[in-house]
């Protein structure tokens, strides 16, 4: 073989080795290649003439140009793209379950159904969560009765420590006023007539201030009389609504004891009112009893003596009175209490009644995103506990892809450049879409057992990097992309 045909072979080889990147067109030119050595061996074997043939030049640069072309097109396009077919699609996908347990009660999806955010998937039994809710609104609506109760019961306490306080006040000053008549009686026994005179004086007042007190009575007769009503209609009324069933036991049963107060509060002004009206008589026969004391003059000296020690013992009596008035307040005090507790309890069934309310909502299980329904293991008359998944919701209109290059692939990789990959269910179809992000660490990295490089045994292995990148949703055949499906990616870097 001459030195024509060693640099022939010689330069073949280099296209060969010049466009060993792009493996199709290397085997073609290698092919061609065999084909010019064989034509070329054959013949140096047969020598027949000095010349060779034209057509072995053509075809041989026909070759290199056809090479030269396809190896600088895979060279131009390897320098500006770095692709991978590690790479699959992927989405959000939500897990469906239950937050309460129950049987399962109606189901409203099918397998590969889509389904909009707030549509009904699944309903659970809740009678026993609506039971559970009645009960709790029962027990609200008691609290609510028993706290109006305790406000009732402070208005009463209140109103009759003060009516009692100043009845209590009011004798202290009649006894008191007692006392300084007798001591004035008996500072005057001295004179008879004047003494009568200062008698009748104040048996007069007396009868002022009985007569007052009357009035006073009467007042109060009237005033108790209205509530005493007011609170017979009241009882009256919640029987009614006792027997319809708009008012509970114990309310109806508070409003009859209150009747009894007042009832009772009556009685005792009409006793008040009675005794008012003893002591105007009281006080006229007092004053026909000083017009005859005018003459009694050293008579009326040793009743006065008596009528001051009769004036400091009610002064003492009335004086009991009022400090026993004065431990009104801490009964006040102790119904407030009581009302607190009331409005606490009243707090407590509204807490009540909310979760309740929670617990019979969750029964109706809704979507939460829209999505296509995957993974449906839920069917009517399933008993099922909280947490238990009964289907997936896959969110298609959101999908991105997961590459995983190698780390010596991402020199020139940056957020935000274009990158274009082909399905392999759909035909190699085309999309397109960018880089959104690269990952903070390797897969390996991530795995349950990382790689633990401190051995002694230690081989490099090139890593892969995930990266996620956007799928642009407005393109021709988006719908069909679905999760899991196998692409192979291309990112322009440059």
């Amino acid at each position: 073989m001459g030195n024509k045909d060693k640099k022939e072979k010689k330069m073949s080889g280099d296209v060969v080795d010049f466009a060993s990147a792009d493996v199709e067109t290397a085997l073609e030119v290698e092919e061609m290649d065999n084909s010019i050595n064989e034509a070329v061996e054959e013949q140096d074997d047969v020598v027949v003439a000095p010349k060779k043939s034209p057509l072995v030049g053509i075809i041989f640069i026909a070759v290199l140009l056809v090479g030269a072309v396809v190896g600088f097109r895979y060279w131009q396009y390897a320098s500006t793209h770095i692709t991978t077919d590690d790479a699959y699609l992927t989405a959000e996908i939500t897990s469906i379950a239950p937050q309460v347990g129950g049987t399962v009660q109606k189901v409203l999806v099918a397998d590969n159904q889509i389904v909009k955010k707030g549509d009904l998937l699944v309903q659970l039994d809740d009678a026993s969560y609506r039971a559970t809710l009645d009960q709790a609104k029962a027990n609200l609506d008691a609290a609510v009765a028993q706290a109006e109760g305790a406000g009732i019961s402070v208005d009463l306490t209140t109103m009759n420590t003060q009516a009692q306080l100043q009845q209590a006040q009011g004798g202290l000053g009649q006894a008191e006023s007692g006392v300084n008549s007798a001591i004035v009686d008996t500072s005057r026994t001295s004179a008879a007539y004047e003494k009568a005179l200062l008698a009748k004086s104040i048996a007069e007042s007396a009868l002022t201030a009985a007569q007052a007190r009357v009035s006073a009575a009467n007042a109060g007769v009237n005033s108790a009389t209205a509530s005493a009503e007011k609170a017979h209609d009241d009882a009256n009324r919640y029987q009614e609504l006792l027997k319809s069933g708009a008012v509970s036991e114990q309310m109806a049963n508070q409003m009859q004891t209150s009747d009894k107060i007042a009832q009772a509060n009556l009685e005792n002004n009409v006793q008040q009112l009675n005794a008012a009206k003893e002591a105007v008589i009281q006080a006229e026969g007092q004053i026909n009893i000083a017009a005859s004391d005018i003459a009694q003059a050293e008579a009326q000296k040793n009743l006065s003596r008596e009528t001051i020690a009769q004036a400091k013992a009610k002064t003492a009596q009335a004086r009991g009175q009022v400090n026993q008035a004065n431990t009104r307040p801490t009964q006040i005090a102790l119904s407030n209490n009581a009302k607190s507790q009331a409005l606490a309890k009243v707090e407590q069934a509204q807490a009540a009644v909310t979760a309740a309310q929670i617990q019979f909502n969750n029964t109706r299980i809704y979507a939460p995103v829209d999505g296509m329904v995957g993974e449906k293991s839920v069917v009517v008359g399933a008993l099922v506990a909280p947490g238990t998944p009964l289907l997936a919701l896959v969110q298609t209109d959101k999908l991105w892809i997961v590459a995983n290059f190698k780390e010596t692939q991402l020199m020139n990789m940056h957020i935000g450049q274009a990158m274009e990959f082909d399905v392999d269910a759909l035909g190699k179809a085309k999309f397109s879409g960018t880089v959104d992000s690269i990952s903070a660490a390797t897969g390996a990295t991530f795995a349950l057992l990382p790689p633990d490089n401190a051995s002694g045994n230690f081989t490099k292995v090139v890593q892969r990097i995930p990266v996620k990148l956007a799928i642009n949703e407005k393109q021709p055949g988006y719908e069909r992309l679905r999760a899991g499906m196998s692409v192979s990616v291309s990112v322009a870097t440059r």
